[in-house]
Formats: C-alpha cells, structure tokens, sequence
C-alpha cells in the first residue's frame, strides 16, 4: 500500500514537472509570438509608410499643383490595406467618394507602381495593359514621361488601345520598340504594322520538318499574304479603299492584282522577270496552300508545301538588296526608291533575270 502510494508521489512530482516545462515553453512561445507580431507591424507600417511616401510623388508627377493631403496605404479589415486621403480636414477611407474617376485613375496607377517598385525591384519587368481610362490628354502625356524617365531601367510591356497615349510614348521614349497591332483573327493571330514574311516562312518550314504538312501549309500561305501587303503598300499599289480592318482581310487574289498593276506602270522589266512566279503562285494559292482544298481532295504532299515555299522565298529575295539587305523601298518613295546601300533600287536600273518555274 505505502509502496503503490510512494509511486503514485513520484508519478505525480514528474507530471508537475513536465506541467512546469510546458508552462515555461508556453510563455516563450507567446513572447516569441508576441515579439514577432510586433516586430512584423512594425516593418508593414515601415513598409507601407513607404509605399505612401511613393504614391503621393507619383500622384503628384501625374497632377502637379493637386497634391493631396497625407496619402496612405493603411491595413483595412485583418486581411487587407485601403487608401485613405485627407480632404478638406476629413479623413476619407477609401477615397472613391471625393474623388473623380480620372483622379481615382491616377491614385490606383501610382499605387499599383509604387508597389511594383517596392516587391519587384529585383526582376525590373512590368507589364501596363490600357490604364488610362478617363485619363485626359495632359495627363496621358505626363504618365508617358513618368513612365519614359522613371522606369527607363525597367523592362516595361505597355499595351494601349489610344493613338495620343501611344504617340506621347513614342516621342518620350524613341528608343523603345513600338509594335502596333493592325487586326486580329483566330486563325491568323495577331497582325502587325511591321511585315514578318521571313519569320512566318520559318515557321513554316518547322512545321514541315515536324511532319505538320497542314500546319506548314497554311502557314505558307500567311506568308504570301504578308509579303504581297508589304509589296502593295510600300509601292502604293491602287487597291479598293477599305475601311479599318478591312485592308487586312482582302483576298489574295487583289493583292497579285495590285502588285501586276504597280509592276505593268512602272516597272515593266520587273513584272516580266516576276510573272513566273506569280503565276506558279497563283497556282500554289489554289491548291497546295488552300486549306479547303485539302479536306475534299486528300492530303497535300510535303514536297508541294516545300516547292511552294521556295517560290515564296524566291519572290521575296526579288524585294531586297543581294549586298544590304534591305528592300529596295528603304529610302525614297515609290516613285524612286533604293535600298540602304544603294545598290538596288525601284524602278530598277536592269531587269532581274527571270526565275524559271
């Protein structure tokens, strides 16, 4: 009995022990826990105080003389942050019921910079997808600059629907690459103010290498078009006016009709030098690149995809200079034009020898 109550002491003295520990282990977890939630506030309020600082010069470089008084960045509920303003003496959180769309505008584009400032400092990339709506054409102006002087060592995508925004970036940015988007189509994707004739040819033939005899195809045919556009607005060929879009989308047969018209009036040795592949073209138009063709007369053979290509790449060396390069179109105008060296030029000096087809 006195043995069975002994171990029973013990067993208790060891428990109170360990109640001892846990309770000591307890308070230094909640020290800890304490410590850091306090040391975590203090940087978020750090953090956001320089986010704050950040919104209000950029809000200012977008509206000068309309600063506004002791913007911030404040924890708003457990789980977010609010912009908050003072205006005229009142605290306003959020500030979407004092101020304008166009001035809400600026706040929200000054915030999402200073923020991209502060957690993407390291990669330097941003992308800006149309931000200024109900922007004003003074402002755009000064969000260009902002963008051209302040982020100079950033990598920046700006996409914009708007000619003024896209033009004040042009003229305050000349070094950066500009890319306008001329339609669009599932088929086709994206199209561009800049041909890409090469490009898509080579695309082509990767696809023909893969096996993709249907892919290539229509690649191919992609490519014509885009070189017969190039051809037709750099010689300013007499097509239809169409409106929009629409100068995209003509059928390709207006596009051989515009480059013979240009040729027979001005360039009539040319023409005849590049009636041969036109013709072959044509023909390649009509069946090895016509994509309806293939689903009711069977599939079309990798060696007529590749033929075509050849005569595509053949027509588009006719455009170029052997020695620079570029098209013989690259100075002058169409009347008169010459390549970057000189060398070639549009009417040309001496017919080109044929190209047997």
């Amino acid at each position: 009995m006195l043995a069975a109550l002994c171990q029973q002491v013990n067993a208790w003295r060891l428990a109170e022990k360990k109640a001892a520990r846990a309770r000591r282990a307890l308070d230094l977890a909640e020290r800890v826990f304490d410590a850091y939630q306090t040391k975590q506030q203090e940087d978020v309020a750090q953090l956001l105080k320089r986010i704050s600082r950040r919104v209000a010069e950029i809000y200012s470089a977008l509206h000068p003389g309309e600063d506004l008084d002791s913007v911030s960045v404040e924890p708003w509920t457990a789980k977010g942050v609010e912009l908050a303003i003072e205006f005229y003496g009142s605290r306003q959180r959020p500030p979407h019921g004092v101020l304008s769309e166009s001035h809400l505008n600026s706040l929200a584009i000054a915030l999402f910079l200073a923020m991209a400032e502060t957690f993407n400092e390291q990669i330097g990339f941003l992308l800006l997808d149309d931000v200024i709506n109900s922007f004003d054409v003074e402002h755009r102006g000064r969000l260009a600059e902002l963008l051209a002087d302040g982020f100079s060592e950033w990598q920046l995508i700006v996409l914009t629907h708007d000619q003024q925004f896209f033009e004040h970036l042009s003229r305050r940015a000349p070094s950066w690459r500009k890319l306008e988007f001329t339609s669009w189509s599932y088929a086709a994707g994206p199209r561009t103010t800049q041909y890409e004739t090469t490009g898509i040819l080579r695309n082509a033939r990767e696809r023909l290498e893969s096996g993709d005899v249907h892919g290539a195809a229509t690649k191919a045919r992609r490519a014509l078009e885009e070189l017969l556009q190039e051809v037709c607005e750099a010689l300013w060929a007499p097509l239809p006016f169409r409106r929009g879009q629409g100068n995209d989308k003509r059928e390709i047969g207006e596009l051989f009709k515009g480059v013979r018209r240009t040729l027979k009036e001005r360039a009539k040795l040319l023409l005849e030098s590049v009636e041969p592949l036109l013709k072959n073209l044509e023909a390649d138009v009509g069946a090895t690149l016509n994509v309806a063709v293939h689903g009711s007369r069977g599939r079309t053979g990798a060696s007529e995809v590749e033929a075509a290509l050849e005569r595509i790449a053949a027509l588009d060396e006719k455009w170029s200079c052997p020695q620079c390069r570029t098209r013989i179109w690259h100075r002058g105008n169409p009347e008169a034009g010459r390549c970057k060296c000189g060398l070639s030029s549009f009417p040309p000096v001496r017919a080109s020898r044929s190209v047997s087809e």
